[in-house]
């Protein structure tokens, strides 16, 4: 039965486990984690954060729980608010398979302090929650959401991280799950692309996850077994679930997979922008002017996936009421800020703002075309396929299963004319690269999840940027992967997040010394006093 399977394994783990029993590198992944996830809501505070979500804390309920930069206020105010703040830029980490660090982290913070619990419970339930939900998100990989448009994770994330702060048994976290993902939430395309709704993804189904764990702590429960067979919760969420992946909880760990995002925005604006940077650099070095009036065309190339979000984005952006969701999913229009403001800072990317530059944004971004090159799409494969093979997975799901499932992926999530891609491919000259996977695929072999490698799991992605001047000079760069990305070194990954957390802490606190307390209390916050962080996270005094 899938729900003895992984619910059952999953509580038993997430009831028993110690911070000992965590490899030390996933636990420093963990801390970052927490650092990049305050700082993203830093950012969103700074931004249009604070006005909107302040009616919500003058009406929530008092209590111990520290809502950002707002004061304090009960649990579930002070996790959505949070939530909210850190997604409001998309400024976020994510995982295989992910965005988990919006509930695993506030869902844990809030349930902490209203405990009184300890640093080290704080980050189990953190480590927990992400476990999970990067184990839910994969299981549902093929189906009619993807990315952050899994709203369900964050449910059951913030039940699993709240049940394990507060020390919940086994068998009572298990009925949380079960209640979490009872009723799942179901994120509608138009809303999440279009103005901001996207913000309120993890925090509305991450408070239905805080309100599970306590009604089960009650004794709650569900007699019956809601997430397999033809009306449970794979079938409604999945063309094809895969549901291996829910197993080998404290032997393969997601947060090996831990990337940290060095610009607001999609995981896949980042290596263009990155490259866009290095342009700007080496230009300005040359004694050459770089400016918006300068530019002739810029050229991006990247991999599907990138290609696909823009696709996907574009039918939302309206230039009269353009929001910043509008630009952290589009390329031309994240280089087109970049050039426009020197730069991406999150407390400019407000409406207000982006109104008021909407013409000249989109004057700068129709000079930017988006092309897929098959050599970043190859790219990304390969770096997936270092850590994770999934063609035995798939493989074992029959021929016919997995047509029928991808037709149906295809219909729901596709924005790419297949005929158009395999025509570039055939002429890319890129065509060999399959028989790197080929073999992969036939080779007989059963996938476990505990047999893969996820430290060696890079994602790749990729792209290069090519700028033509008007006076006929051309610039490029190009990236693999954006830096702080699955598969750089633990000190890069620590350059992104320190060099981001100062900057947003820094604007949040309004001292640098601030910043930096609070930077050096959360990466040894297994050692640290939850209530020594809450003056860092109260309003700024003005």
């Amino acid at each position: 039965m899938v729900e003895k399977k992984w619910c059952d394994e999953f509580s038993q783990w997430a009831a028993s486990f110690s911070l000992e029993d965590v490899p030390q590198p996933v636990r420093t992944k963990a801390k970052i984690q927490v650092a990049n996830t305050i700082a993203a809501a830093f950012g969103g505070w700074s931004a249009d954060g604070r006005v909107m979500l302040a009616p919500m804390k003058e009406r929530g309920g008092k209590g111990e729980a520290t809502a950002l930069g707002l004061g304090e206020v009960d649990l579930f105010t002070a996790y959505y608010i949070n939530a909210s703040l850190s997604m409001w830029h998309d400024y976020d980490d994510y995982v295989f398979m992910g965005h988990t660090g919006h509930s695993a982290v506030f869902a844990a913070l809030a349930a902490a302090e209203v405990a009184g619990a300890s640093g080290t419970d704080f980050l189990r339930g953190v480590i927990a929650a992400t476990e999970l939900g990067g184990r839910l998100g994969a299981s549902v990989l093929v189906g009619p959401h993807n990315g952050q448009m899994w709203a369900h994770i964050h449910a059951a994330e913030a039940a699993a991280a709240a049940c394990t702060v507060w020390g919940v048994p086994s068998q009572q976290t298990a009925e949380a799950l079960k209640l979490a993902l009872y009723a799942p939430p179901f994120v509608l395309e138009p809303g999440f692309m279009g103005g901001d709704g996207k913000k309120t993804t993890a925090a509305a189904s991450g408070e239905a996850g805080l309100r599970a764990a306590l009604f089960a702590t009650g004794g709650a429960s569900v007699k019956t077994d809601v997430f397999s067979g033809p009306k449970g919760f794979f079938q409604r969420f999945s063309f094809l679930p895969l549901t291996a992946f829910l197993s080998a909880f404290g032997e393969t760990w997601v947060l090996e997979t831990l990337s940290v995002k060095p610009y607001p925005g999609c995981a896949y604006i980042q290596a263009p922008v990155e490259c866009l940077e290095a342009v700007v650099e080496e230009v300005s070095g040359s004694g050459k002017e770089f400016s918006a009036s300068e530019i002739k065309r810029i050229r991006v190339n990247a991999s599907l996936l990138t290609v696909g979000m823009e696709k996907m984005s574009e039918p939302y952006r309206n230039p009269g009421a353009l929001a910043p969701v509008n630009v952290n999913f589009s390329v031309p229009l994240s280089l087109g800020l970049y050039i426009l403001w020197d730069g991406l800072k999150t407390r400019q990317l407000t409406h207000a703002n982006l109104v008021a530059d909407a013409e000249k944004l989109f004057e700068i971004a129709d000079r930017v075309t988006l092309d897929h090159d098959w050599r970043f799409t190859f790219e990304l494969a390969r770096g997936l396929r270092g850590g994770i093979n999934l063609f035995p997975l798939l493989r074992s799901k029959g021929l016919f299963r997995l047509a029928r499932a991808f037709r149906r992926f295809r219909k729901e999530q596709s924005r790419i004319s297949t005929p158009r891609e395999l025509w570039r491919l055939l002429s890319s000259g890129h065509l060999s690269r399959l028989r790197e996977f080929g073999g992969s695929f036939s080779r007989k072999k059963h996938f476990q999840f505990s047999q893969t490698h996820l430290k060696a799991l890079a994602f790749n992605f990729g792209a290069r940027v090519e700028v033509e001047l008007k006076s006929g000079s051309r610039w490029g760069a190009e990236r693999v992967r954006h830096k702080g990305a699955a598969g750089c070194s633990i000190d890069e990954l620590m350059d992104v997040l320190e060099t981001k957390f100062l900057r947003e802490a820094e604007h949040f606190t309004g001292s640098a010394g601030k910043a930096g307390e609070l930077y050096t209390l959360l990466m040894d916050i297994e050692q640290t006093d939850i209530k020594a962080i809450k003056p860092y996270l109260l309003p700024p005094v003005s």
